[in-house]
């Protein structure tokens, strides 16, 4: 895996993470930002409260990300990524209700193309609630700079709960890969 140069240098951003009780949401804004990348490593803060994303060659810690269509254009869509027992330990971990959809906006690390989702910031998204786009907790200097994130967070692909991947009887996979939200 080829480490970028390190960047201090991050902006607020419109993209954002939702977590439902089985699956991490990006929205089709996270894929943009992120210059529609075909696959993406996720990694994790040692104590599981924040998640950074950033787009990677195809290796053994990537996820697939985005899809294209036969012209090479990417497909706008939510992109999914299912791992029960990885989700089921984040909603532990920040003491959150077993239902729900928590929605957390992201941070952009410029120089990177990396984002990180800080969890502590999440909220419950209600049907007739707005966007919120900010960081609501901290400025934007509170979070670390990308060279720590890259040297101390653990890839997703490296937890125990990555492990077991099991292929369901539709085809999806449960741990680990990418569902379509069109599929």
């Amino acid at each position: 895996m080829v480490v970028p140069r390190p960047s201090q240098r991050c902006t607020r951003s419109i993209a954002e993470i939702r977590i439902s009780t089985s699956k991490l949401n990006f929205s089709a804004v996270t894929a943009s930002e992120l210059g529609y990348p075909a696959h993406i490593c996720i990694m994790v803060s040692e104590d599981g409260s924040q998640v950074a994303i950033q787009a990677s060659e195809q290796n053994e810690y990537s996820f697939p990300f985005c899809r294209f269509d036969e012209n090479g254009k990417p497909i706008r869509e939510v992109i999914s990524i299912c791992n029960k027992e990885f989700i089921r330990l984040i909603r532990k971990q920040m003491g959150w209700k077993d239902t729900g959809v928590y929605v957390t906006p992201a941070v952009k690390y410029i120089d990177g193309d990396m984002l990180l989702f800080d969890l502590k910031t999440a909220y419950v998204r209600t049907k007739n609630m707005k966007n919120s786009y900010a960081v609501k907790e901290q400025g934007i200097e509170a979070y670390p700079p990308m060279s720590e994130v890259l040297m101390k967070y653990r890839s997703l692909r490296t937890l125990p709960s990555m492990a077991c991947a099991a292929k369901r009887d539709d085809g999806n996979i449960v741990y680990g890969e990418v569902v379509s939200a069109s599929a």
